[in-house]
């Protein structure tokens, strides 16, 4: 068991820590304590701490104010720590990144998507020892920002899927899925034969890692390829797609035409039998509407969707990946309007947070779901309790985790347990949105894995 939290060095980051080398029952006072349930404070966790015990290490015993947990028989027994500054949320959900690509840094972004595609084809790492420094440089900065669970995108360098990053991730401490990707599209169809025979040599997890599957999106994987994913969907592969992330892409699917036409064209790859699927006045979405009929998919940004589009979400109970900072980089906030993910959680579509990569966050954020949670505060007033729920139990049901790992809930064990500063001079305001308000990272106290 992982107790120390990141590597991260901040001021005072130490006394927040909580260290232990035996079973025992811990006491947790805090300012506040809050989960996509319920928010209590001030608020007290008692917890039955055993490293031994491999189903559930960080057992919660009792959640609730502190006058109730004094009552509890197994408070007169337990090492209190003491964190008046700070409110106790989970560990929070990364789902959607792409962690072998952390070494490329922060980049510029232009406004041609496709030039884009080109820089990260040229930037990104290629050898193995090189794609897992990658993944353990993101892996860390995830950690720093109380990321304990991920959906990692197992980019394909040179079109060849490979398990490295999933190798390496597994050996991180962080827990998820590395989602295999795989292009297969026009002339470069047969492409898909790579990532089968992958397939039927690659374990189904690695450790705390589960192994899916990544048609990369609707420009670069046909419906071929969708298809053979939503039937290994069906027998309990994890998938994921990028999915009505930009304009482009709608010119693509309803028109076959525009910017990544012209990609597919200069990479050799169009065929004018994709007129077949391409080309009918149809969105992303709608495109994959049989895809979506056999299996449930995670489904990355829909920065783009109508109101038949998000009736479809819900009905076929797919995950959305909403990656916001990822979006207003791209533009697409702007060229495509705002993103529709409280009309989805209205209508039941689960919908979680992703980062993107680490190209399109600003330098010196990290890989910061905590920052996505800022700025939709920040930006649309969403209420902190539907973003703390976004950022953790709707991730863990997205990547297929046990979503009360999550949750403050007597008799079940927790992933982990973060914490993070919050004023004691907003009385009266709601803590978890109080501490939205302020610059601070959560910060790792405790980790299960």
């Amino acid at each position: 068991m992982n107790t120390q939290g990141s590597n991260r060095t901040a001021p005072n980051s130490m006394a927040y820590r909580v260290a232990f080398t035996t079973a025992e029952i811990l006491r947790l006072d805090a300012a506040a304590l809050a989960d996509a349930t319920r928010t209590i404070a001030p608020a007290s966790l008692l917890l039955d701490v055993n490293p031994a015990r491999a189903a559930s290490p960080l057992l919660v015993l009792a959640a609730d104010t502190p006058d109730q947990i004094d009552r509890h028989p197994a408070s007169a027994c337990a090492r209190h720590v003491h964190l008046p500054d700070r409110i106790l949320i989970p560990g929070l959900v990364n789902a959607h990144t792409h962690l072998d690509l952390t070494t490329i840094g922060p980049q510029p972004y232009a406004g041609d998507f496709s030039s884009w595609l080109d820089m990260v084809r040229r930037s990104r790492p290629t050898e193995p020892d090189a794609i897992a420094a990658a993944v353990c440089d993101g892996a860390r900065m995830s950690l720093a920002a109380g990321v304990v669970a991920v959906g990692d995108i197992a980019g394909a360098p040179r079109g060849q899927p490979t398990l490295v990053p999933a190798q390496a991730l597994a050996a991180t401490g962080l827990t998820g899925v590395s989602f295999l990707e795989y292009f297969a599209i026009g002339k470069g169809a047969a492409a898909l034969d790579r990532i089968q025979r992958l397939i039927q040599s690659a374990p189904r997890s690695l450790g705390p890692v589960r192994v899916g599957l990544q048609p990369h999106a609707t420009g670069t994987v046909g419906l071929a390829g969708y298809l053979w994913a939503a039937d290994l969907a069906a027998q309990g592969w994890p998938v994921s797609s990028h999915v009505a992330e930009t304009i482009d892409e709608r010119e693509l699917i309803a028109r076959a035409a525009g910017p990544q036409r012209e990609f597919l064209d200069r990479l050799a790859l169009w065929d004018d039998t994709l007129l077949n699927e391409l080309g009918h006045g149809r969105s992303p979405v709608e495109h994959l509407r049989a895809v979506f009929e056999r299996a449930r998919f995670l489904l990355a940004h829909v920065n783009d969707a109508s109101d038949a589009d998000i009736e479809l979400l819900a009905r076929t109970r797919q995950s959305v990946a909403y990656c916001p900072l990822a979006s207003e980089y791209f533009g697409n906030h702007a060229n495509l309007g705002p993103h529709r993910y409280r009309d989805m959680l209205a209508a039941g579509v689960n919908v979680c947070l992703g980062t993107d990569s680490i190209i399109n966050q600003s330098p010196g954020g990290g890989l910061s779901i905590w920052r996505e949670m800022k700025l939709l505060r920040r930006r649309d007033h969403t209420p902190a309790r539907d973003l703390l729920a976004m950022a953790t139990v709707n991730g863990a049901r997205a990547l297929g985790l046990h979503a009360e790992q999550w949750t403050f809930t007597p008799d079940h064990a927790i992933c982990a347990l973060a914490s993070v500063v919050v004023s004691p001079t907003h009385s009266g305001q709601d803590p978890l949105e109080t501490a939205l308000e302020f610059t601070h990272e959560p910060e790792l106290l405790m980790h299960a894995n």
